[in-house]
């Protein structure tokens, strides 16, 4: 496979993460929409931070899911959490609300995981592999944040990740809207067969395209369904990691400026009903 786009992840990481202080809605939206990603600092409040981590703690102990999710924190808190609450940060709203111009969109769900260290001790998930969430997940534009709650990066995995805009990334998967295989689980038939294996993508990308950053309790990955990512654990790393997402999905496969018709096609694919939960955005396309 020829060199589609020579990206550098480290240099990369010095446009895309910030503070959350250091961080406007707009300039948060506009890096976002050009390396499909950006990492947010010290975005989750630690007091509420430490709650949502108690509650997803103690959901574990009643059940034998890999996933803990927005209804059992709220089962364990007696409502009073859903975990959203720590990407609350008005800053963020915002970028959502510019994200989402034109279209409604609403909170999808919040999935809590465990990620197994090298020293295997706890029984928890290994590492996911390189993928897309719309290979498992619906096709409309999804906004995830992804929050670690304990430190990892250096003694536990952590998240890595290909800094590319949607568009490309989408383009890159081999995605047209209609199957390329049959028989296969979940939407695995619409994506080209080995585009997420690590040679394709250093094939692809290069190198130096993954960004595996060593990241705090409480930082926030802003990413979306339309975004190469996967675990990353070394040796060194043995002690395992807790994560949640908390997902906002929209009514449309694309977001300003890039907005279209949304393919009749694809409606069996993508499923569900429009619902009274969706936020409405500025109809105002953003340039």
């Amino acid at each position: 496979m020829a060199l589609l786009y020579e990206i550098d992840a480290f240099e990369v990481s010095g446009v895309i993460d910030r503070e959350l202080s250091e961080w406007t809605p707009d300039n948060l939206r506009r890096a976002f929409l050009r390396y499909g990603c950006a990492i947010v600092r010290r975005a989750a409040p630690a007091g509420l931070l430490d709650q949502v981590r108690g509650a997803i703690d103690e959901a574990y102990k009643h059940t034998t899911d890999v996933h803990v999710y927005d209804r059992d924190i709220k089962v364990i808190t007696e409502r009073a959490l859903t975990g959203y609450e720590i990407v609350g940060d008005p800053k963020l709203k915002r970028f959502l609300d510019l994200v989402y111009s034109g279209q409604w969109y609403l909170r999808k769900n919040a999935t809590a995981r465990r990620i197994e260290g090298t020293d295997r001790d706890q029984g928890w998930q290994e590492p996911l592999p390189l993928h897309l969430d719309a290979q498992i997940h619906r096709f409309q534009f999804t906004v995830n944040f992804w929050v670690p709650l304990q430190d990892c990066g250096i003694d536990a995995p952590t998240l890595q990740f290909v800094p590319l805009d949607y568009i490309r990334t989408r383009d890159y998967s081999g995605f047209t809207g209609r199957p390329l295989r049959s028989k296969e689980d979940f939407h695995l038939a619409y994506f080209s067969k080995d585009a997420f294996e690590l040679d394709s993508i250093h094939a692809a990308f290069g190198e130096n395209c993954l960004l595996r950053p060593a990241m705090k309790a409480g930082d926030l990955v802003i990413a979306s369904n339309w975004f190469i990512h996967g675990s990353y654990r070394t040796p060194a790393m043995t002690k395992g990691r807790t994560s949640i997402e908390l997902r906002f999905l929209g009514t449309d496969l694309d977001i300003a400026p890039y907005l279209k018709p949304f393919p009749r096609r694809l409606m069996s694919v993508v499923s569900g009903r429009a619902s009274t939960n969706f936020a409405r955005c500025s109809p105002r396309q953003i340039q």
